[in-house]
């Protein structure tokens, strides 16, 4: 690991803008849009060891936040369970807008992204 030297770091008029953007981006209140349900939606999802958290977007802009505290049996859980368990609840909870339509979920978890593709291997 290298150790910041004294003096060796420069504040440039880039530094400042730069600073200047994170600071609004972590002290404004991110605006909800009301649904367009001509459009479709995307439901954004993860999942930690501790809980969940989604969003509910149409066009790149957030309709509804989700997040919810796991269980200590869910935290135990494999990562590939947890992620599974985070687009179940947000369907659930989002139900009202997403069933009888087309919609997206993203995740990050490459496992679940491959989940239709799956070919399941019973013993015979």
């Amino acid at each position: 690991m290298e150790m910041l030297k004294c003096n060796s770091f420069h504040w440039t008029s880039e530094s400042e803008m730069t600073f200047k953007l994170l600071k609004q981006a972590l002290t404004s209140t991110p605006i909800l849009a009301l649904p367009n349900f001509s459009l479709p939606f995307e439901v954004e999802t993860d999942a930690s060891t501790t809980g969940i958290g989604a969003v509910l977007t149409q066009q790149g802009h957030p309709l509804a936040f989700f997040s919810k505290k796991l269980s200590r049996r869910m935290s135990n859980a494999s990562s590939y369970a947890r992620e599974l368990y985070a687009i179940t609840q947000d369907v659930a909870r989002w139900q009202h807008y997403l069933l009888g339509r087309k919609f997206t979920i993203k995740i990050d978890h490459k496992s679940l992204k491959e989940l239709m593709s799956q070919v399941i291997q019973t013993p015979d």
